[in-house]
């Protein structure tokens, strides 16, 4: 899939309905990828990718906290340090010719966020020996 113009735009969003339990939502991103034609976007894939908090679990929140994210700035900086992810693996995907789906753009979000670190320990752990 090659696009001119690509335009990546992304929103978070709470899903719906909370669990009964806690109250609690689980906090998604959705991801328009389009094109911009004669000065308007024109989405052409929607996607939604949960987001993932430090535990590697789905991030979760109840619906006051979620409207009130700009007073919780480790959340909001969270969440978008995530749509900064999402907009350049989206970039690579569209450019390596990768099908954009939902579960792929998940898997190669992560995936490049382990992919650092593994190789930071392996170098760290030759410089021990």
């Amino acid at each position: 899939m090659t696009i001119e113009n690509l335009e990546i735009r992304t929103s978070s969003f709470k899903k719906s309905p909370a669990r009964k339990k806690d109250r609690l939502h689980q906090i998604k991103i959705r991801v328009f990828i389009g094109k911009l034609e004669f000065g308007k976007f024109r989405n052409q894939k929607t996607l939604e990718i949960k987001v993932l908090d430090d535990a590697e679990s789905a991030l979760m929140m109840r619906a006051s906290d979620f409207d009130n994210i700009d007073k919780n700035k480790p959340q909001q900086y969270h969440i978008l340090k995530t749509e900064l992810l999402i907009k350049d693996a989206v970039r690579q995907m569209v450019y390596s010719n990768i099908e954009l789906t939902s579960k792929n753009l998940f898997d190669f979000i992560h995936r490049s966020k382990k992919t650092p670190k593994s190789k930071e320990s392996k170098s760290k752990e030759k410089d021990l020996e």
